[in-house]
């Protein structure tokens, strides 16, 4: 199934792109484990106490017109993990000079899940959360850098 959703960050493109690639999985991981056990909850209450891990897999930044494009692979582990495997692109393109409007679309299977639509809600989730924890996190870093 389809997914997409995004959000803002105060940065430009080039921080936000630097950031994202240079994390090697380091903090991405963690906040997509987080979003997962946030999407958790809808499929199960309860279910963010069990064990999920996530793997976040980030391929080369390219360029697509004024669009930076970076793929992402996210997997998750655990038995209340709303889905496996999210391949998706981060779209990030310049709202001001220091603004970034970015964007995740990507696609993942919901094979196995008891009920599709509540398990696409809790994706849904998952991704609004990851982008909110991804804002957050880097411009809390590039702010006290900057101090």
């Amino acid at each position: 199934m389809l997914v997409h959703d995004f959000g803002t960050v105060g940065l430009s493109v080039s921080e936000v792109a630097t950031e994202v690639v240079a994390d090697a999985g380091g903090w991405l991981q963690r906040a997509a484990t987080d979003a997962c056990e946030d999407g958790a909850r809808v499929v199960r209450p309860g279910a963010e106490d069990e064990a999920m891990v996530a793997r976040v897999t980030v391929g080369p930044a390219r360029h697509r017109g004024d669009v930076v494009v970076i793929p992402l692979v996210w997997e998750m582990r655990g038995r209340a993990a709303p889905f496996r495997r999210l391949d998706a692109d981060l779209e990030l393109a310049d709202l001001t000079m220091v603004a970034t409007h970015v964007k995740l679309m990507g696609h993942y299977d919901p094979a196995g899940a008891r009920d599709r639509w509540t398990t696409h809600r809790a994706v849904e989730l998952a991704v609004r959360s990851f982008l909110l924890r991804l804002a957050g996190r880097l411009e809390t870093e590039t702010s006290d850098r900057r101090r």
